[in-house]
């Protein structure tokens, strides 16, 4: 079966990677090994679905220093598996989807670095709009959202509330161009905001597409809420991803066209809109 068929259970799919037990091979094969080789597959094929997904399990235990930082932390030993796999693929694949999972990972550290940032001087200082990142506590300008991606020659990702559509050929563009239905990240702006209100106040973004679109994007990650990391589009449509324990899940709102949650393993049909439990 073709592993475009795959891409709309990646979330219950690679939620289930994990060692090894002693009931594995008790059919004759190994489950993990079989899963594991359908993800590479998957990340390979489909690397603008796949690839943030891996990354997101891959940082199951970086979850910050907050006093909740214990009830999210994921298994290390599972984590330790995730990060074997990335390093195969790296050996393993094509130059653009090695280079796009370096290019991930480095985007996806810098939001983590600014979801997790502590807003409590802006707050009290009543500085809200147009923060500059030489004001935060992040020294190493890798984990500026305005300057991660500079200087550097690899294959873009996608904005990432944007995901492009799914291709049965796996005709991407090769890295040389924006997947249909999407646009590669450009830069972001060179300022943020914090919202008005809220408990950890979110930070504000805006992410520049390379085909001059522009996405808003809400950044959240503290305290009890640090499951979620929330990034809302341009088009007010909400796609919230857990940054913390970066488990990457979708919830089903009116303008959303699909949900799905790895949390609770549940994926919801956009045409049917019926929960299918794995």
């Amino acid at each position: 079966m073709d592993s475009h068929h795959f891409v709309p259970l990646i979330y219950q799919i690679f939620s289930r990677i994990d060692t090894a037990s002693d009931l594995d091979n008790r059919f004759g094969y190994s489950f993990q090994a079989v899963l594991q080789n359908l993800v590479c597959k998957i990340c390979i094929d489909h690397p603008y679905h796949g690839l943030i997904q891996l990354i997101a399990l891959s940082n199951g235990t970086n979850v910050g220093q907050s006093k909740h930082a214990n009830q999210f932390a994921g298994d290390e030993k599972k984590v330790q598996v995730i990060k074997q796999l990335i390093d195969r693929l790296k050996k393993t694949s094509t130059g653009y989807v090695s280079e796009l999972l370096d290019s991930y990972k480095i985007v996806t550290d810098a939001y983590i670095a600014l979801a997790m940032h502590p807003t409590k001087d802006w707050v009290k200082s009543r500085m809200t709009k147009n923060l500059q990142y030489t004001k935060t506590q992040l020294k190493a300008r890798s984990l500026w959202l305005n300057k991660c991606l500079h200087r550097q020659t690899l294959s873009l990702p996608c904005v990432f509330t944007l995901p492009p559509q799914i291709r049965p050929g796996a005709d991407y563009g090769d890295g040389d161009c924006d997947p249909i239905g999407s646009e590669r990240i450009k830069s972001f702006a060179d300022t943020f905001s914090i919202t008005d209100s809220g408990i950890h106040r979110p930070k504000i973004v805006v992410c520049e597409g390379t085909k001059g679109g522009s996405y808003k994007q809400l950044v959240k990650g503290e305290g009890k809420t640090m499951k979620a990391f929330t990034l809302f589009r341009s088009t007010n449509e909400p796609h919230n991803i857990s940054i913390s324990q970066l488990y990457f899940y979708r919830r089903y709102k009116a303008r959303c066209c699909h949900a799905a949650s790895i949390l609770n393993n549940e994926y919801v049909s956009p045409r049917s809109k019926k929960s299918i439990t794995s």
